[in-house]
């Protein structure tokens, strides 16, 4: 309803500004006129706007968590013993996808069980903002340094 009265007020002040011939008065107008399109400006759905931001901090929540979980899985003692620790440091040393997770794997497996998932596509499943379409990680051999993003966001974790 606010917004029809804004309407129709600057509907007038068009009809008036075109008609007037004093200089000064048409300047007078043409600023409140202004003021009035920035104010139906400002009259945006402000919820939406609200909604990706917790979006988006949702996801750089779940981006944080991957990355502790990933770098607490690397340096349990448990996981440091499987036998296969090497061959997936190696193979994760790539971009990898978190929706590639399974429990077939040691290190996988202990991330999965602290971000309570039964899979690495639930995980993904988890993304709420515009744009996200999976979450990546690396980890570099050697000093077992984890990155964790988002593309299509500039959503970035790194421990």
């Amino acid at each position: 309803m606010y917004q029809w009265g804004v309407f129709i007020l600057l509907k007038k002040l068009i009809f008036i500004l075109w008609k007037e011939k004093n200089i000064m008065r048409k300047l007078l107008l043409f600023t409140m006129l202004l003021s009035l399109v920035a104010v139906i400006g400002g009259c945006g759905n402000k919820e939406s706007a609200t909604k990706e931001v917790e979006n988006y901090r949702s996801d750089e929540e779940l981006c944080d968590s991957v990355c502790l979980a990933l770098t607490f899985a690397l340096s349990d003692p448990e996981t440091i013993d499987w036998s296969g620790y090497s061959t997936t440091i190696k193979a994760w040393s790539q971009q990898t996808e978190i929706s590639s997770l399974d429990k077939n794997n040691k290190i996988a497996e202990y991330v999965l069980e602290q971000l309570e998932a039964e899979d690495g596509l639930e995980i993904k499943n988890r993304l709420k903002s515009e744009g996200a379409e999976d979450i990546y990680f690396q980890v570099t051999d050697g000093f077992n340094t984890v990155s964790v993003w988002i593309p299509g966001t500039d959503i970035y974790s790194g421990k």
